[in-house]
């Protein structure tokens, strides 16, 4: 019984971390997209004499991002990873600017 139970689990485990697969390249896609947006952000900012950092939008834009989450868990983990985002984003923006 307990085998049985094992290889449903593996089984369970299996089909959800194909579904993260998945998920996992849709994201690097779409960051990657966002990275070539970014660039282009960069040199408008350079052929214009703008700062990189533009700290009203990035409020905005945690602000924005707190109405997808349920707790204070979840808002967590999105600002955590979208802040790493965004800091390299400004490294990007330097880069190409």
């Amino acid at each position: 019984m307990c085998d049985k139970k094992n290889k449903i689990e593996n089984e369970d485990i299996k089909s959800i971390r194909e579904n993260i697969d998945s998920l996992d390249e849709d994201i690097a896609y779409l960051l990657l997209k966002r990275l070539y947006l970014v660039k282009e952000i960069g040199k408008i900012k350079k052929n214009n004499n703008l700062k990189i950092l533009d700290i009203k939008r990035e409020k905005k834009k945690f602000q924005d991002l707190k109405h997808f989450t349920k707790d204070k868990r979840e808002e967590s983990y999105l600002l955590n990873i979208y802040k790493k985002i965004m800091d390299e984003s400004k490294i990007a923006e330097n880069y190409y600017a």
